[in-house]
């Protein structure tokens, strides 16, 4: 059952049209304003207030726009937002060189790919370094550098 303090929470969001609100509560809603005079009362306050912003909405449309102006502009947006679409989804379907070559066109996996191979690199030349090594002792003696033989005749 839809109590007086959801449905104005509901009228506060939706407004005073009941064809606004979430399908599932309309018929709820219907069964309140039958029975409470305080639903009523809400959604009259809610109607009044729906049409006090739409006779702003039309006075500030009224004075920014000349008669018909607005309707061309809407039209004009409209058709701008409808080819930037298409011209969007033309360029997302992908050709087939660059589905062998995907990391080109996503820089970011080219940069973690980049990154992962440095780091292989790095790894394989410490493990190429530590196996040319001499044995020694221990761990740190290793990583101490060898004195070089100077020959001197």
């Amino acid at each position: 059952m839809l109590t007086i303090k959801r449905f104005k929470a509901l009228a506060d969001s939706y407004g005073g049209r009941l064809e606004r609100w979430p399908a599932e509560v309309r018929g709820e809603a219907e069964t309140v304003l039958k029975s409470s005079p305080q639903a009523r009362q809400i959604l009259s306050e809610a109607s009044a207030l729906d049409e006090a912003m739409e006779a702003a909405r039309r006075h500030d449309d009224e004075s920014r726009w000349a008669p018909g102006q607005a309707d061309a502009a809407l039209a004009r947006l409209r058709a701008g937002v409808s080819t930037r679409l298409a011209m969007s989804s033309a360029r997302a379907k992908p050709s087939k060189l660059s589905d062998r070559m995907s990391w080109l066109f996503f820089p970011k996996l080219g940069s973690i790919a980049v990154a992962m191979g440095c780091g292989c690199t790095v790894l394989a030349g410490l493990f190429i370094g530590f196996m040319d090594a001499p044995v020694q002792s221990n761990f740190l003696t290793m990583l101490q550098p060898d004195v070089l033989q100077v020959v001197i005749e």
